[in-house]
């Protein structure tokens, strides 16, 4: 289940953008999915991820603050606090783990609390992720070559693709063991079978650049961890920078990771919702 968040204006300063919206999200999943984190007798892991929001402090900061309200707006702002301030204020007694992958940051928060809940860490976990940029109404200096697009649009896979659009943003599931959410009469939105993170190390052109090999290794880690088949599944969703660089990379190791049929030995029942 995911909650997308219209941006509203920020208040006068002490509103921290990232913690606020990431704030919004799980307050209201815990009220659609009947849950109240502050009287459930389970334990519950946050898992969240945040970019740094270095214009909106800086802009803060410019304005005179005395030593201790530096401090405080310091903790405040830090994403590295993001996953225990969450954990504070809705008093989650579970492991609490702020990630940051650049990208893959809410994925990986994904992927670490379904592994924590697997590790009986935490019974339930809430784990995702939020983008903000400031100022909010701003543009970009286009340059070729590099990341941005030329026209503001994006277009994944296209002949035509030239870049991504960044944007603001924040969703947050709740997860839970499959069986105990089926003895829980949940609503499942969705069930995760598996999943896997890796690195590919300097096996590539450059740091920013991907790599075929480290994509398709994690693509077919994930398959192998619950022996699931390639030709089961018919529906992928990929990273998707529109770039002339990345597009083919993703298509590249996507090909090569599903036309592998790998010997699977490992089997790993545990699911989540």
């Amino acid at each position: 289940m995911q909650i997308f968040l219209a941006i509203r204006r920020p208040k006068p300063k002490k509103w921290i953008p990232n913690f606020e919206f990431c704030m919004s999200a799980p307050g209201k999943l815990s009220k659609m999915q009947g849950i109240i984190p502050k009287f459930s007798h389970y334990i519950i892991g946050a898992y969240f991820g945040a970019n740094e929001n270095h214009g909106w402090f800086y802009n803060l900061m410019s304005n005179g603050q005395s030593s201790a309200d530096g401090f405080e707006h310091f903790v405040l702002k830090s994403r590295d606090y993001i996953a225990t301030r969450i954990s504070y204020k809705l008093n989650l007694q579970g492991p609490s783990i702020t990630a940051l992958t650049a990208c893959s940051t809410s994925l990986v928060t994904i992927h670490l609390a379904c592994q924590g809940i697997m590790r009986s860490e935490c019974d339930m976990a809430i784990a995702g992720g939020v983008s903000l940029s400031f100022p909010y109404k701003s543009g970009y200096m286009y340059q070729e070559g590099m990341l941005l697009s030329p026209d503001g649009h994006c277009r994944t896979f296209a002949a035509k693709a030239e870049g991504c659009v960044f944007s603001d943003g924040v969703g947050v599931v709740v997860l839970k063991d499959l069986q105990q959410a089926i003895k829980d009469g949940d609503t499942i939105q969705a069930v995760i079978k598996g999943s896997a993170t890796n690195n590919d190390g300097s096996d590539k052109i450059g740091f920013t650049a991907p790599s075929i090999q480290g994509q398709a290794k994690v693509i077919r880690a994930a398959h192998e961890a619950v022996n699931v088949q390639p030709e089961s599944i018919g529906y992928v969703e990929e990273h998707g920078t529109a770039t002339q660089l990345g597009d083919p990379i993703e298509i590249q190791a996507l090909t090569q990771a599903f036309r592998t049929r790998p010997h699977i030995n490992r089997l790993n029942k545990n699911e989540c919702e």
